[in-house]
């Protein structure tokens, strides 16, 4: 049998990183914190319920109507995606009986979406299972610790929307 010699592609040149600032985080630091967080929002914040079922996308709107009615153009700008995407996640969304669409009050031709009695109590249940998580999971810990984590969490917080700027 004849073995036929497989040639890889070449590829570009790499460009050569600046340094990094003083400080910057290495990728072992990197990945340790991907691994982390990770853990975290696994161990912590998934909760089985109605909610788990709908994509990231579908729970985003939810979420995102957890503090009032919004239009579907306002929806569509805070969370960055096309007005017809927003239609399709809203028809979803309306098929499920999380959300109802409603004329606004101002503007009778302006449609919102709103929480249905079923979606908010599905994000309320959601939302307690996480707060007891927490809650217990902040029991293991010390009071120095506790404040030493939250003031770790703020820092990062912090950071976190420094980038997003």
């Amino acid at each position: 049998m004849k073995h036929s010699t497989v040639v890889a592609p070449r590829l570009p040149a790499r460009r050569v990183p600046a340094a990094k600032p003083r400080g910057a985080a290495s990728s072992p630091e990197v990945s340790e914190a991907d691994a982390l967080l990770m853990s975290v929002v696994r161990d912590l914040l998934y909760v089985e319920d109605r909610t788990s079922d709908l994509p990231l996308r579908q729970l985003h709107v939810c979420t995102t109507l957890y503090a009032g009615p919004l239009s579907m153009s306002q929806l569509s700008r805070k969370l960055g995606v096309s007005l017809s995407a927003m239609t399709q996640i809203a028809d979803r969304l309306e098929a499920a009986g999380m959300v109802a669409r409603q004329a606004s009050e101002p503007d009778r031709r302006v449609r919102c979406l709103v929480l249905t009695p079923r979606g908010r109590r599905a994000l309320q249940t959601r939302e307690k299972v996480r707060h007891e998580r927490l809650a217990a999971a902040f029991t293991t810990l010390d009071v120095p610790a506790r404040k030493q984590l939250l003031a770790g969490l703020r820092l990062f917080q912090q950071a976190c929307a420094t980038i997003a700027e």
